[in-house]
């Protein structure tokens, strides 16, 4: 009953007004708060996030607990994978993921799974938002030369993102789908 009290209080507070929950959403809540080793005021803060983002209580439930297979599926730490995804939560409406909280979600357990900073990867993508860093950085790519140069094809890369109704699936596993196109690179180089 303790652990309920204090569920409640942290989601009250957090969401800074009175919310009423069903026994099976205290429940569900205790039950990812256990799974995921969150606490009451680390599960507060992320239902919070998703109330702001305009999900009900059990829209958040579902996305959490299809958030918490999904780091698994990836074999990363599901704690630490949470708080990564509520830390970028904001970037749902900024860069308009596809599958919404699914693609960040997928996005971010990717990331861990490839021990890639987040942080470094958005002030990357922010900075590709400016048409003169992404010249810049689209040149720079092409003045590494040689293999380099045919193994980063900015241009095919660019070709194969916006025709997704050919390639349904490029964003389903990216990094199968690179190195899928690495290995066709490689016998166009032989041949």
């Amino acid at each position: 009953i303790e652990d309920n009290i204090s569920l409640f209080a942290a989601l009250n507070n957090s969401m800074m007004r009175t919310t009423f929950f069903t026994d099976e959403q205290v429940v569900r809540f205790q039950a990812l708060g256990q799974i995921a080793n969150m606490t009451s005021t680390e599960l507060a803060t992320m239902a919070t996030s998703f109330d702001t983002l305009g999900y009900t209580t059990d829209e958040t439930l579902d996305h959490m607990q299809s958030m918490t297979e999904e780091a698994r599926s990836y074999g990363v730490n599901v704690s630490s994978f949470m708080s990564e995804v509520n830390k970028n939560l904001k970037l749902m409406v900024t860069y308009n993921f596809k599958d919404g909280v699914q693609g960040l979600s997928k996005m971010v357990a990717e990331a861990q799974a490839l021990r890639i900073d987040m942080s470094k990867t958005v002030s990357f993508a922010d900075e590709l938002m400016s048409p003169e860093k992404a010249i810049e950085t689209a040149a720079g790519f092409q003045m590494l030369g040689g293999a380099v140069r045919k193994q980063v094809n900015l241009i095919y890369l660019l070709l194969r993102c916006i025709d997704l109704e050919r390639q349904p699936n490029l964003q389903d596993n990216p990094i199968k789908n690179f190195q899928k196109w690495q290995l066709t690179q490689l016998n166009e180089l032989k041949n």
